[in-house]
């Protein structure tokens, strides 16, 4: 097995499939099987955060992942994109990163966030690799691959560092041609206890957790949320707090 990311084909060949490629299926082929290069038992896309995707909570966000279907239906079931250390690690950052540098550090984790990284290793998603991408719109998706061997994780990971970025930029690029076209949206201004609570949603916190903070009820921290999202007209409570970072409403 070789360690070089993409190995084989070249990294121009991998972005000339991307801009290829005609379905979402075809395009989680083609990131099957590049990931499979690295040994990376998995490989997911995950739209956190799209404009072209409408406002509805009971709407799962876009996402193309090889996990097992178990694991995905939980980590949507528990709402987990809410608090999940690794898309909050990506609002922060604009480059790859391994999950042990951050969000995988346990003692900074809070416990539900415990508990979903220790139901994710018992599907074997131990070691991860997110790079995120960001676009105009205050979009925020991010490409993972995940491992459940440390060496073979490391291996690949000392060989490619900068070469899944590129990748996840043309799989976002892939993935925005299969996506209903929005125009460009602005910012309204917010109030500030919508921004105290689009900042503490960005730590991480729930809105129980918000509500015990500000000393606030949790159905006002809710309130607050719902109004910030339809002002920025996100898709979501991450979505907007992600548009908020990029707009520099907020600072987490």
């Amino acid at each position: 097995m070789t360690t070089e990311l993409w190995a084989g084909e070249g990294t121009e060949d991998v972005i000339e499939k991307c801009l290829e490629v005609s379905s979402p299926a075809e395009l989680l082929s083609l990131l099957e099987k590049r990931a499979a290069d690295v040994g990376a038992r998995y490989v997911t896309y995950l739209g956190a955060a799209l404009p072209s995707v409408p406002r509805n909570p009971q709407r799962l966000p876009f996402h193309l992942s090889n996990y097992p279907k178990e694991w995905v239906l939980r980590y949507f079931r528990e709402r987990y994109l809410d608090t999940d250390p690794v898309v909050i690690s990506a609002i922060a950052r604009r480059l790859p990163f391994a999950w042990d540098d951050g969000p995988g550090s346990r003692s900074r984790l809070l416990p539900k966030q415990r508990k979903m990284m220790s139901e994710a290793s018992e599907f074997g998603i131990r070691f991860g690799y997110t790079a995120p991408v960001r676009g105009p719109n205050g979009e925020l998706a991010l490409l993972t691959l995940a491992w459940d061997d440390a060496e073979v994780f490391r291996k690949a990971i000392a060989a490619q560092r900068d070469r899944l970025l590129l990748t996840a930029i043309f799989a976002h690029e892939a993935v925005v041609r299969f996506l209903p076209k929005t125009a460009p949206i602005s910012a309204n201004t917010l109030t500030n206890a919508e921004k105290e609570c689009l900042l503490w949603a960005a730590r991480g916190k729930s809105s129980w957790e918000t509500a015990q903070i500000l000393g606030r009820s949790e159905s006002t921290i809710n309130f607050h949320l719902k109004n910030a999202s339809e002002k920025l007209q996100a898709a979501n409570k991450c979505h907007a707090v992600v548009k908020a970072v990029l707009d520099n409403i907020i600072t987490p």
